[in-house]
């Protein structure tokens, strides 16, 4: 069963003592200590009990009050600020599912290196392949708005070796964040159509490819040399067809300077 591994988002209309509250409801016992503010956010608070961090929240320095959860303690935030009802982005959620199955390690990480490969998806790795211990398999850019990871993640703990975790990064794009918000963990491995061809090769047919990067807009520099091609193709076609593309630049600017001349002898005619 997916469960969130990581969840950070901003709140944009909400006070931090209200979410500090709602997150310590989400942990019993808990206390508040400092933060440590990241990114430009001025303040913080912690959630702590005993010497472990369960959530933090930052505000000040930039609008919104920003609030994260990792490992067992991400499904939290998400819990705490579905409590209090507050709408907020998603800027990075991560979900997981754990396996323990000997050689599952080797089987999944065959099949989706050979899918990448086929796709020009971004490979990385880490750790020791040669002898097969604590490995790590990438997919994607770490600067995308997706990313998959594919671990031994008994080797990490120092437990059992058979234990493999599958995670997905998720860092949604603009108004993509509200929509995010209201995903459940295994939704998260929607987040891409790459992403959800990749886990049909894992019998997981049931997930519905989702958007979170931004939409591509053309620059005005892109627009005007579409209009340009639009307008005037076929005419360089047929200009190059007669000189050869190879010659095109240098008879625009022979062409320009013959322009301009006659645009000086037509002022000085009638100066």
């Amino acid at each position: 069963m997916a469960r969130w591994d990581w969840y950070e988002a901003t709140v944009h209309d909400g006070c931090p003592s209200h979410i500090v509250a709602l997150l310590q409801d989400q942990h019993p016992d808990s206390d508040i200590g400092p933060g440590r503010p990241k990114h430009g956010y001025l303040r913080s608070a912690a959630i702590v009990r005993g010497d472990t961090t369960l959530a933090e929240v930052w505000w000040d320095g930039n609008p919104g009050v920003h609030v994260y959860g990792t490992a067992e303690n991400a499904p939290a935030v998400q819990a705490a600020l579905r409590a209090g009802q507050l709408p907020h982005k998603v800027t990075r959620c991560d979900s997981c599912v754990d396996w323990r199955e000997v050689g599952l390690f080797d089987r999944m990480s065959s099949a989706f290196m050979a899918y990448a490969s086929e796709k020009s998806i971004t490979i990385s790795q880490v750790g020791d392949w040669y002898q097969g211990r604590a490995r790590t398999l990438y997919l994607g850019s770490k600067r995308s708005p997706v990313m998959l990871r594919l671990y031994e993640k008994g080797h990490q703990m120092g437990t059992d070796p058979s234990w493999v975790r599958l995670e997905v990064v998720v860092r949604p794009k603009g108004s993509k964040r509200e929509q995010v918000a209201t995903w459940e963990p295994s939704q998260a491995f929607g987040a891409s159509r790459w992403l959800v061809e990749l886990l049909q090769l894992i019998g997981w047919g049931d997930l519905e490819p989702q958007s979170v990067g931004t939409v591509w807009r053309p620059s005005d520099t892109q627009r005007a040399r579409s209009a340009l091609v639009k307008q005037y193709g076929a005419i360089l076609e047929a200009w190059a067809e007669e000189i050869g593309w190879e010659n095109i630049p240098g008879a625009i600017e022979e062409t320009r300077k013959e322009q301009d001349a006659l645009k000086r002898m037509y002022q000085e005619a009638y100066a």
